[in-house]
């Protein structure tokens, strides 16, 4: 169970959804904030983390018990048993709809993390829009990670977010 240590006493990633959060609320209240590398990632360090990071473990957890339970709930209350008639486009549906709160809850994110969800859309029928919008999505997430990262992540984001790298981060 060190995996459950090493992330709980984590810091908050800069490229989570809590980093840019927590840059924004330090620069509006004008209080200092330090980017490190710990934990194999680079981090945001404010008066404010601790708490957002509890706040933001606390949220996933939550949220992933609560989508479970709806399951579980709508599973039960089904004519035919749910498990009997689960497809693989169902139970791809539910596993993205897990990792996509896990993504934009949890205190840490990586844009290869992305990647999870490739093996999954052969399974989900997609057609016309919602397969351009998709693709379009992850594409263009793919396309502006690969643009900020030589270029801009060092420089804009890690040394001390400019306002050009928080824009980027959100």
């Amino acid at each position: 169970l060190g995996f459950v240590w090493f992330h709980g006493t984590r810091g908050i990633h800069i490229e989570s959804s809590w980093g840019p959060l927590t840059l924004l609320i330090s620069t509006l209240f004008k209080q200092s904030f330090a980017v490190s590398y710990d934990f194999g990632a680079f981090n945001v360090n404010t008066p404010w983390t601790p708490a957002l990071s509890s706040v933001a473990s606390v949220l996933t957890l939550v949220l992933i018990l609560g989508a479970s339970v709806q399951l579980f709930w709508r599973a039960y209350r089904r004519s035919p048993p749910f498990i009997s008639t689960c497809r693989g486009e169902t139970f791809a549906v539910l596993l993205m709809v897990f990792l996509g709160i896990t993504f934009c809850t949890f205190k840490m994110f990586s844009p290869q993390f992305l990647l999870l969800f490739v093996p999954l859309v052969p399974l989900i029928r997609l057609r016309g829009l919602r397969l351009l919008g998709f693709c379009s999505i992850f594409c263009g997430a793919c396309c502006l990670s690969t643009f900020i990262y030589p270029y801009y992540y060092m420089n804009e984001i890690v040394a001390g977010p400019s306002a050009f790298g928080l824009l980027l981060l959100t």
